[in-house]
C-alpha cells in the first residue's frame, strides 16, 4: 500500500523537511551536510514510496505538489517531538553543559545579553550560547526548523504554535547632543516634524514601528540619515544637530557625556520585549531554564526602567 510507514527510513522525512525549508535540493543538501546527489536520491525513494512528485522543478529551485504541501505541517510536527524525545536523554550530563542558539535584536544584543551574560556566568552549569541577528521575516522558519531556540526582542504576529514570555516593556525618546539647541528648551510637538533625525533600522527602506505609532499620532519624522546600528548614533549625534529615537532600555549602555535624552513629545505606546520559542521545546528542561535565565536576567528592566539622565 502506497504511502504505508512500514519499511520507510525516517531519513528520507528529514531530507523531505529540508527540502521543504529551503525550496532547493542543492541548499538543503548544504543545510543536512550531504551531497546533492545524495539528497536526489533520498527524494527519489520517498517519490517512489509515496507515489508522488514531491516536488516540481523551476527557475530557481523547487515547489512542492498538493500532497506535499499537505504533508508538510504533519511532517515537520512530527520530527519536532521526535527531536524533543531523544534529544536531553542525558540529564546529567546535560545538565552540565548547554549550549544555545538565540536570535536577537540589536536592542537586545544591547540591553538584554549584558544581563543574560551575568546570570549564566553565575550558574555552575557551563553554558555556551550563540547569538545572531534577528529578522522578523525569516524567525518563525528558524524557530520551526530548531535552527534557533530562543528569539528575543519585538516579534510580531506569532502563530498559537509559539510560546511568548513578556521579559520588560520598552519605549522610545530622543536622544540628542548635549551641545544640540533643542536640549536647553525641549522639543516641542510642533518642532518635531521638522527636525532632522536619524533612523535606526535593519531594512533601510522600511518603515519601523515608531514610525507607525507617529503616524497614528498624525505626525512623522523628518529622517535625513538611515544606519542600521544603535552603536554609531553617539558619534553622529555628537558632530551634528541631528536627534535620533532609541529605545529607553539602552540609554545606560552608551558612554556617558556628551548626550542626554528627552520625553518624544508624543503619546508613543509602549513595546514588548519578548522571548519566543517553539511550544514543543517548552518540555525541553534546558529550554525552561533559558526562559528562566532570560527573565531574571530582565527583572531590573521590568520593574525599573532606566531614568532619563543626561
Amino acid at each position: 500500500m502506497a504511502g504505508n510507514i512500514a519499511g520507510l527510513d525516517l531519513n528520507l522525512l528529514l531530507v523531505f523537511d529540508a527540502v521543504m525549508s529551503e525550496r532547493s535540493v542543492s541548499r538543503a543538501a548544504h543545510r543536512l551536510g550531504m551531497t546533492q546527489p545524495a539528497v536526489s536520491n533520498a527524494l527519489n525513494r520517498l517519490r517512489h514510496h509515496l507515489q508522488d512528485q514531491l516536488f516540481i522543478r523551476t527557475t530557481d529551485g523547487v515547489r512542492p505538489t498538493e500532497r506535499a504541501a499537505e504533508m508538510a505541517s504533519d511532517i515537520a510536527e512530527g520530527l519536532r517531538h521526535l527531536q524533543v524525545a531523544v534529544e536531553l536523554r542525558d540529564r546529567t550530563t546535560a545538565s552540565k553543559h548547554r549550549k544555545f542558539v538565540i536570535s536577537m535584536s540589536e536592542q537586545s544584543m544591547i540591553a538584554v545579553l549584558p544581563r543574560l551574560l551575568g546570570v549564566t556566568s553565575a550558574s555552575s552549569n557551563s553554558i555556551s550560547l550563540h547569538i545572531k541577528p534577528k529578522a522578523n521575516k525569516t524567525i518563525q522558519t528558524e524557530l520551526d526548523s530548531m535552527e534557533v531556540d530562543v528569539a528575543v526582542g519585538t516579534v510580531p504576529n506569532l502563530p498559537p504554535r509559539f510560546e511568548t514570555t513578556v521579559l520588560f516593556h520598552d519605549k522610545y525618546v530622543v536622544m540628542m547632543a548635549k551641545g544640540n539647541p533643542l536640549a536647553r528648551r525641549g522639543l516641542s510637538p510642533r518642532e518635531f516634524p521638522k527636525v532632522e533625525q536619524v533612523a535606526v533600522s535593519e531594512d533601510l527602506d522600511s518603515r519601523t514601528r515608531v514610525d507607525r505609532e507617529l503616524q497614528a499620532c498624525g505626525t512623522a519624522r523628518n529622517v535625513v540619515m538611515n544606519v542600521t546600528q544603535y552603536q554609531v548614533l553617539p558619534k553622529i549625534l555628537k558632530a551634528t544637530p541631528l536627534i535620533s529615537l532609541v529605545p529607553r532600555s539602552i540609554i545606560r549602555e552608551f558612554e556617558p557625556g556628551g548626550l542626554t535624552f528627552q520625553e518624544i513629545p508624543f503619546d508613543i505606546p509602549e513595546v514588548e520585549i519578548v522571548s519566543v520559542v517553539h511550544r514543543t521545546r517548552m518540555r525541553n528542561t534546558a529550554i525552561r531554564w533559558l526562559q528562566e535565565a532570560l527573565r531574571n536576567a530582565c527583572a531590573d528592566l521590568a520593574g525599573r526602567p532606566p531614568k532619563l539622565a543626561s
